[in-house]
């Protein structure tokens, strides 16, 4: 029988990766309000009808919240002469986070090491760079993120 249903969407609060084609949601504890999105999280696999749950931990102590590969817009922005940048990291790998400016050209790599799952920010002190704008690119395997920052000083 029925033990639970829930109506979604694959747009933001809602986890995208559940579009029809791939992962299906699951409920990250049998605790949480299951109308509201923050509750479900991307499944392993295609859906849990009568095995456990993978994104829930046992004894319900801490709920495992699978982190996605994602570059945030650096703050403040426009900056001088330093900014801070956030970013998450979807799985253990080598991961790049280089700053160019608008010819291409890299004026620094801020990471280069392998990072483990999670969420990282640091910051970038641009005072030896001329004001302008720049590109900064995070690379996680083969996906990467890019974004621009603008320094006035």
């Amino acid at each position: 029988g029925l033990v639970d249903q829930v109506e979604y969407d694959d747009v933001s609060p809602w986890p995208t990766e559940a579009d029809g084609n791939g992962s299906t949601l699951e409920l990250k504890s049998t605790s949480l309000d299951n109308n509201l999105a923050s509750s479900w999280g991307v499944s392993v696999g295609f859906g849990t009808p009568g095995r456990t749950n993978s994104v829930s931990v046992s004894n319900e102590e801490e709920v495992f919240n699978p982190v996605r590969f994602s570059l945030s817009q650096n703050y403040p922005n426009p900056f001088n002469p330093t900014t801070s940048i956030s970013y998450s990291v979807s799985k253990s790998s080598n991961v790049k986070l280089e700053v160019f400016d608008l010819l291409g050209q890299k004026v620094a790599t801020l990471v280069n090491e392998v990072k483990t799952a999670g969420n990282y920010n640091l910051s970038f002190d641009a005072s030896n760079l001329t004001s302008g704008i720049y590109i900064y690119r995070i690379t996680q395997g083969s996906e990467t993120l890019i974004k621009r920052m603008t320094l006035i000083k």
